[in-house]
């Protein structure tokens, strides 16, 4: 079987990038965005952050009679339905097997869009080959710290940013978040990401 869907990773700064995805997103109807993380960042973003889920785990059950979008949340501000890490948490090693199957299913969807902070790069390094396409999804309030650098680092050492796998950098200023200095944040992240040598 082969699947039917674009795999696109988001590497993000800050939960609230969440809300800066929808131009990002092709038909929202045919989207989904799947959580990369062994506990999760973006639950608070969540009516009902506490509520017990196995996420992205329900591929290892029943793979081909999924139905990705009924497992994501709805998030106010955010156009496609979200997948949201397991609660109580699980090993990365699971959740990596578990969306390993993407790249072999069938999900009647476009676009699945996986989102992944920057200081979890390394974590989900295995899932690289799957990507169709990389995006770097900032907050120019957010430091050009370390853990860009590496998270830049991880994708150059792996030479998976052919220019046709490059989606893009889109830095934001969340509404709850202004940065006063943004242009020269900005210009800092890109510096720092391009220094790595992507």
């Amino acid at each position: 079987m082969q699947r039917d869907h674009r795999i696109e990773l988001m590497y993000y700064s800050h939960p609230w990038t969440l809300h800066t995805l929808t131009p990002l997103i092709d038909d929202p109807a045919r989207s989904v965005l799947i959580e990369l993380a062994e506990t999760s960042m973006l639950d608070i973003l969540a009516l009902d952050p506490s509520r017990r889920r196995s996420g992205p785990l329900h591929l290892l059950r029943r793979p081909l009679r999924v139905d990705l979008r009924a497992l994501g949340t709805t998030m106010p501000h955010v156009a496609a339905p979200v997948i949201l890490a397991p609660n109580p948490p699980r090993h990365r090693d699971r959740l990596i097997d578990a969306l390993r199957i993407l790249d072999v299913i069938e999900t009647g969807l476009d676009q699945v869009m996986l989102l992944c902070h920057v200081r979890h790069a390394r974590q989900f390094r295995p899932l690289l080959p799957l990507v169709d396409r990389f995006h770097f999804v900032l907050d120019g309030a957010d430091p050009a710290d370390e853990a860009l650098r590496d998270c830049a680092r991880t994708l150059a050492e792996d030479g998976v940013l052919e220019p046709r796998r490059w989606g893009g950098m889109h830095i934001h200023d969340h509404w709850l978040r202004a940065s006063e200095s943004r242009e020269v944040d900005s210009a800092v992240m890109r510096h720092t990401i391009a220094a790595t040598g992507i």
